[in-house]
């Protein structure tokens, strides 16, 4: 991976951060900064290197993410809205599909390609941290909640530092185990310091889940045991809690014009129900990308139904949600069989359990908060490079061991 690419990267997961921050000068300009820097990386797919000799092409996989992508972007011809909006979201999502798997995929060729991309993705996390603790002391008003005391940080939302956190969490983990010095290990515990105060049911599950994968993946098979006995608990925890303060105040106020909240309650599972009550009106390919299922709020904006499966469910109906689950599904497969043949070089464990494991931690996350589809959040951006990454790191893992091998023995003489 080029350092050209990497910055690319970089900036514009910087430009997506600024674009989800609270802050109100300069958004204009950071918006059509992001879209710029999407589309350059993007363009980095029309001259995509060479594979490796014995590369994992991942046909199947990445034809399932175009797929997903194309179909999102054809939903804008049946779109309720009637508008350019549906069109434009699914054009983003196609941009996002060509950066992962035509620009990223084929760059990810040795092993210090995924330790670039560790790092790309380790420096969002201290940004994050340091622009969150500055703020902190200046503008304390502005990073926490009056009422509830939950921190916001940069994001002005606490479950925005639940998602974007679940993701990163694995990574900080591996780039401590690549080099073990007190400052790598500060991060991961300023991060769950971060998700914990920020009172993000969501956010917490997903940072255990991820980290979970992160270390089963690292020290092999027994730790899968635990990693799966976690899953059967923290989803049905997350899905039961019913406290106020789940939905925001503006969507506690559109359904009581929608509905009366002793039917729904002010949890997820009435929001699903809501959902599902939508998705029964247009089951096969719903009511368009992007459109909320025909709810909208006072602002103008799209209903979230507080999980990205229930809402692409009523967007894009089953046909969209068969796309959407696919790569999921696919990256928990290859997670379980990478078990069967683990890798041996300690560096190369780290990036693969890294980028799955963030991957797999914000799925999770995702269940509970509607993100994952969304292109313009900072936290759809990780998650999909960190699920390019890890599907591949983990399908070439003994090529990898062998690089590692090969490199170690050119010491040696």
């Amino acid at each position: 991976m080029t350092r050209a690419f990497s910055m690319v990267l970089f900036l514009a997961c910087m430009a997506f951060t600024y674009k989800s921050s609270f802050l109100a000068f300069g958004q204009q300009v950071a918006d059509a900064t992001r879209w710029s820097l999407l589309a350059a990386g993007a363009l980095f797919a029309l001259w995509a290197p060479r594979p490796l000799k014995g590369a994992f092409s991942g046909t199947a996989v990445r034809l399932a993410g175009y797929s997903f992508a194309g179909f999102a972007l054809l939903s804008s011809i049946w779109s309720s809205q009637k508008s350019i909006y549906s069109f434009m979201r699914g054009g983003s999502m196609v941009l996002l599909a060509m950066l992962v798997f035509g620009a990223l995929w084929p760059r990810l060729r040795r092993v210090s390609d995924y330790e670039r991309l560790t790092k790309v993705l380790s420096s969002v996390a201290w940004i994050t941290v340091i622009v969150s603790a500055f703020f902190y002391v200046f503008m304390r008003g502005s990073t926490v909640r009056p009422v509830t005391g939950a921190f916001q940080g940069l994001f002005g939302n606490p479950n925005s530092i639940g998602m974007v956190y679940a993701v990163l969490m694995p990574v900080s983990l591996s780039r401590f185990y690549l080099k073990k010095r007190p400052l790598r290990a500060a991060l991961p515990v300023i991060l769950s310091f971060f998700v914990i105060w920020s009172q993000s049911r969501a956010g917490l599950v997903g940072c255990l889940f991820g980290s979970l994968i992160f270390f089963a993946s690292y020290y092999g098979r027994k730790m899968w045991i635990l990693a799966v006995l976690a899953f059967f608990v923290l989803v049905p925890y997350g899905a039961v809690q019913q406290g106020k303060g789940v939905v925001d105040d503006v969507e506690q106020n559109f359904l009581r014009g929608e509905t009366s909240l002793e039917e729904f309650g002010s949890g997820r599972y009435g929001l699903w129900m809501l959902a599902f009550d939508r998705f029964q009106k247009r089951p096969f390919v719903g009511y368009g990308f992007g459109t909320g299922g025909d709810l909208y709020l006072p602002s103008g904006e799209p209903f979230r139904y507080h999980s990205s499966f229930s809402q692409i469910t009523v967007e894009l109906g089953i046909v969209g949600l068969m796309f959407f689950v696919a790569p999921i599904a696919y990256g928990g497969l290859k997670a379980a069989r990478y078990q069967l043949a683990p890798a041996n070089d300690p560096r190369v464990r780290a990036v693969l359990a890294a980028l799955m494991g963030g991957w797999l931690g914000g799925a999770v996350n995702s269940f509970f908060e509607s993100w994952l589809f969304s292109v313009g959040n900072i936290a759809s951006l990780l998650a999909w490079i960190c699920f390019a990454g890890g599907v591949k790191a983990m399908s070439e893992a003994r090529s990898l061991d062998q690089q590692q091998k090969e490199k170690s023995h050119a010491r040696g003489v």
